[in-house]
């Protein structure tokens, strides 16, 4: 769980002033919740692992374009999502986030260079007499990005402006890495989580200095939009912000179970995750998700 923080300690000091609505894209069940537990959020992913935050409006989604309305939130995170897909969809899945930003988009992923902890990791596992996970896996499939890779992806985003954004330290960020996954180590690693969370997220907080694995960039949309989630009425206005799964029409309302759509009349109920399934149900089954490190 440390290394929840790695990813999302830099988040608090840069969402700047103010509560801004943030949709968290490749968030598992957790996702911002874990430095930021008292906003309200919108969670997207093609999977959750286990029941999602309290504060989290959670949608499963199959790849492809977003079920949300163009300018929909006012800020979009992507942390450590990049490095699990193919390359060439790299680019078209930016223009995807800043296409439901009103303002700006927050990308990261682990780097090319991060391989040799890879192969670290794979070997902690192999010694332990364990399987690999599906996030290494999924980072030798598709090949860790480059910095400059990742900066391609990030100019298909057209009309943003495109600046580096700073990431924790490379060693800490190991070091809660090793904390959350070594075997020997795991039930520490949760212990400090759960007892020195705000410690940590501190310390976190105040490391972004020297080399580190990741690569970040924060995208800045050139002429705002006005976002039509606030956090202020977040329960309302993120349902009017979400389009349909069968008709792709905005026009879904909150019931007593769930929702409904006021056009097409379907039904949508929350999953046993908590989660609103808006995948096709044609749509094959997604890959397994891991809730170790870079993959929830």
């Amino acid at each position: 769980m440390l290394n929840w923080l790695t990813r999302y300690a830099v988040l608090v000091d840069d969402l700047g002033p103010g509560r801004p609505s943030v949709l968290d894209v490749g968030c598992g069940p957790v996702g911002l919740y874990s430095v930021l537990p008292d906003l309200p959020f919108a969670g997207q992913d093609i999977a959750f692992p286990g029941r999602v935050a309290d504060t989290m409006f959670a949608v499963r989604t199959a790849p492809g374009p977003f079920p949300w309305k163009d300018g929909a939130f006012d800020t979009i995170a992507c942390l450590d999502t990049l490095e699990h897909m193919p390359a060439d969809v790299r680019g078209p899945f930016v223009a995807e986030l800043a296409r439901v930003a009103a303002r700006r988009v927050f990308v990261s992923c682990p780097l090319a260079e991060a391989g040799d902890l890879d192969t670290m990791f794979r070997q902690m596992y192999e010694a332990a007499g364990l399987d690999a996970p599906d996030w290494l896996d999924e980072h030798a499939e598709h090949g860790l990005p480059t910095g400059a890779e990742v900066a391609e992806a990030c100019a298909h985003a057209t009309g943003f402006r495109v600046e580096p954004w700073a990431q924790v330290n490379g060693v800490l960020s190991t070091l809660a890495v090793v904390a959350d996954v070594h075997p020997e180590l795991a039930a520490k690693g949760a212990t400090e989580y759960r007892d020195h969370h705000d410690q940590w997220l501190r310390m976190m907080r105040e490391s972004r200095f020297g080399d580190s694995y990741r690569v970040g960039f924060v995208l800045t949309r050139e002429a705002p939009l006005t976002p039509t989630v606030t956090v202020d009425d977040f329960a309302s206005t993120v349902v009017r912000a979400l389009r349909c799964p069968a008709c792709s029409e905005t026009r879904l309302e909150r019931t007593e179970t769930g929702l409904r759509c006021s056009a097409c009349t379907l039904e949508l109920v929350p999953d046993e995750t908590g989660a609103y399934d808006l995948r096709p149900t044609s749509s094959p089954p997604a890959p397994k998700r891991s809730r170790l490190p870079w993959r929830r």
